[in-house]
Formats: structure tokens, sequence, C-alpha cells
């Protein structure tokens, strides 16, 4: 599949519904020729047949039809809808790969490590933004295709890690005083980042993934940095009047310290679902009418808390400190 946007479809949806299909019978055009056309318009068809009706709903023939090819063509190419669907979604995640490693080398030698981070984040949103209905078929409708659906999430996750630890290992060298983590990190923030996509695109707003880029880039920098995740301008309504005094930032505690209480914790003492109900409970009690710093029952998991200096530490980093004693 190659990409370049025609009308207001992704590239990778465009089909030939309603245009004059390919020449029936014999073809000056070469045999080749006429095979990659074929394919290439079934991989499509999939594309926003599935992205329209999801995939238990489409049949070969939804296919077909929006191809303007013919049932033979469809399983010369393909044995079933299974077979073209997987192809299409795994050629459309190629693609994406693609052109975030095409937007990074494109940056200038010697550009910091952060920019060249910004840069492929970047790559990816607009890619996902760009092409709707490809989105919506990897991130929605790949879970429910089965078995072999999923090994192919799995191997995309995997990829993306390798893309994360590949500029990690390369910013190391330059950075030593940021943290080595372990490949699961890799894959948390692959996974984390395809969550955040896939609830912009499950609820069709998909024209609004890039404006997640500082999200999803502060998210990748307090991993594999360790840097701490300010907020400018974070004030929930009803945050309460003590709230609104102090000054108007908040921030998380650096991520690495989450990943050291994860690698610290046996036999599932601590888990990323407790983590992040954690969290949820520290929004709640911020959105609590009345809520302060000092009140009792604000933000009891520390998870979430006001800047008021260098001093301040959430009981992520005190448990992590407790999990590394643990194990020594």
């Amino acid at each position: 599949m190659t990409g370049t946007r025609q009308g207001g479809t992704g590239t990778l949806a465009d089909t030939h519904e309603g245009k004059p299909g390919l020449p029936r019978g014999r073809s000056r055009l070469p045999v080749v020729t006429v095979q990659v056309s074929q394919r290439e318009r079934l991989v499509r068809a999939v594309v926003a047949a599935v992205a329209q009706s999801g995939y238990p709903a489409v049949t070969v023939a939804d296919i077909v039809r929006r191809a303007c090819v013919s049932r033979a063509a469809f399983y010369t190419h393909f044995t079933d809808k299974e077979d073209c669907f997987l192809s299409a979604s795994e050629e459309g995640g190629n693609l994406m790969v693609g052109r975030i490693v095409a937007a990074t080398r494109a940056v200038p030698a010697g550009a910091p490590d952060e920019e060249v981070l910004r840069v492929a984040c970047r790559a990816f949103l607009a890619f996902v933004a760009g092409e709707p209905e490809f989105a919506k078929i990897f991130y929605v409708d790949m879970p429910a295709a089965g078995p072999r659906a999923w090994e192919l999430l799995d191997a995309a996750q995997h990829k993306y890690a390798v893309l994360n630890r590949t500029w990690h290992e390369r910013a190391l060298t330059r950075h030593p005083d940021w943290p080595a983590v372990p490949h699961e990190a890799y894959l948390a923030l692959a996974g984390a980042t395809a969550e955040l996509v896939r609830s912009r695109v499950r609820r069709g707003e998909a024209d609004a993934i890039p404006s997640m880029e500082d999200t999803i880039v502060s998210l990748h920098l307090a991993v594999m940095a360790g840097r701490r995740w300010e907020v400018p301008g974070l004030c929930p309504p009803g945050a309460g009047e003590a709230s609104r005094s102090l000054p108007d930032r908040r921030c998380l505690p650096p991520l690495s310290s989450l990943l050291c209480l994860l690698g610290g914790a046996e036999a599932g003492q601590v888990r990323v679902r407790d983590l992040l109900d954690r969290q949820l409970d520290a929004h709640a009690d911020l959105d609590a009418p009345g809520a302060g710093p000092d009140d009792p029952g604000h933000h009891p998991h520390a998870l979430v808390q006001v800047h008021q200096g260098d001093g301040e530490r959430g009981l992520a980093d005190e448990v992590a400190e407790r999990a590394v004693r643990d194990r020594v």
C-alpha cells in the first residue's frame, strides 16, 4: 500500500467502489501488474469495509464489491476474509513504522535526543489521525478478529518497544544520568501509547489525536529519562480555594519510581491496575467539593500531588524505596 491521500478518506481505505474495475478477459497489462493492482484494491477494500461495519459483519462479497474485482481474484491472493484482513493490518502497521523511521532520519544530525523523540511521536500521531479507518480496524477491530490478530498486535507492540529501546540506548551514551530500564518498560510505553490512541479512536476522535503529543512525549521522558512530569495549569474545578491559592502546577513522581516499584513486587503484590486505580482515586479526590491539601482525606494515595517544593515525595517513591530494600 502506498501513501497519498485522495478525497476525504484515509489512503488505506480509498476503495474503487463505484469506479471502473480492471479490464475483463485478456489484458495488455502484464500479469504481475494486474495482480499487484488486484491485491492493493482488496486490502484497501477490507480496511474500508471493516472500519464501517466491524470485522464480524464483513463478508468476502463486501470486500470484492468495494475492490471491483472478481471473487476468483480474491482467492488468488487470500485464503479467506481473515487472511485478507490481517494482511491489510500488517501492511498498514509496517507503513506506520516506516513513516516514523523516515521522520526521525530527517532530523538534522546533532539534534537533541528529546527532539528526535518528539518528531517520532508526532509522525506516529499524524499517521493515525490521517488514516482514521485504518486506526479503527487496528486499534478497535483487531482484538475481535481472533488469535492470529492477537499475535499480530503482540508483534506490533514488540516492534514499537524495539523503537523505544533503540532511541533510549543511543540517548544513554549522551545522558549517562538517565535511568536504565528493563525491556518490559519499553513494552509498557508501547502499550500505554496504544491505549491512549485506542480510547480516542473508539470515540471517533481520530482528528484530535495529534493533540496528545505533549502527553505522550512526557510519558516517554518520565520513564526513559527519569523526568518529573509537570502539567502546567492543572487545577480541576471544585478543587477548593486552598488548592487554587497554591502554585498552579502539578506533577507526577518520576515513572521510573513506578517501574522500580513494579520490579520489586513479588507474587503479584502490586499490579499495574492497582497503580491506575490509585491514580484515579487521587483524581476523584481532586474533584470532590472542598477538597484541598489540608483535608485529611485529600490525595490518599499521593500519586497526583501539588508540587510545593523539591522535598515533596509521593507514595510511589516511598514504596519504591521500600521495595528495593526488601529485595536487598
